[in-house]
């Protein structure tokens, strides 16, 4: 087995991978034609004092296409505005986006509050909390580079969720994109631990298969 067969067998891992986040960011884009939420929860990204950045400006953006499309349906969910208080943040990332919300219409009886996480496991474990069934089918709203992680996580804290992702400006998505492959990579190492020992395994039986 040489170092070079060793660096080929990454590289190759390492674009399925790349490819498998490209296909998963596309897929959470868009809810599944019948996912009917009950419940539509906002991930929190940060402020500017007390008002919300461009970027969590987004997510709640895409929050109110969620919830348009479902009130022409007839149905009117939950809101759940996740997000807890900075150190540089004059309020909670959760009261900011409840302001933002409320003055696009969205009544203040329908949205909840969750504003004590400081990351993307708490937002999702202190958001199922204060929803009335648990169980229900809920929404989540992120940015599409966020949405697999955030995917991933909601099913390990036991929530039947689906994403829907908002854009993210294109001068953004670079330095996003990289530290969200490197959370994503820590949230999954056991995964590419057990494929980099069997890509190791495989490599090492075929060179002794051609040295006997």
């Amino acid at each position: 087995m040489t170092a070079r067969a060793l660096a080929a067998a990454a590289l190759a891992y390492g674009a399925c991978c790349a490819a498998a986040y490209a296909a998963a960011v596309r897929r959470g884009r868009e809810l599944p034609a019948g996912f009917r939420p009950e419940a539509v929860v906002v991930l929190g990204a940060g402020l500017e004092g007390e008002l919300v950045t461009p970027l969590l400006a987004s997510r709640l953006d895409r929050a109110l296409e969620v919830l348009e499309a479902e009130e022409q349906r007839g149905r009117r969910p939950l809101v759940v505005a996740s997000g807890g208080r900075g150190p540089d943040e004059a309020v909670p990332e959760a009261v900011a986006m409840k302001r933002y919300l409320e003055a696009r219409g969205v009544g203040a009886e329908r949205i909840l509050c969750e504003d004590r996480s400081e990351s993307t496991r708490e937002n999702l474990e202190l958001s199922r909390r204060l929803l009335p069934d648990p169980k229900a089918p809920v929404c989540i709203v992120t940015s599409g580079f966020h949405g697999p992680r955030a995917a991933l996580l909601a099913r390990r804290v036991g929530l039947r969720a689906r994403t829907a992702g908002a854009r993210t400006a294109l001068h953004s998505l670079p330095k996003a994109v990289a530290r969200e492959s490197a959370a994503l990579g820590v949230a999954t190492l056991p995964v590419h631990a057990a494929a980099g020992l069997a890509l190791a395994g495989a490599l090492a039986l075929r060179a002794a298969a051609r040295r006997g």
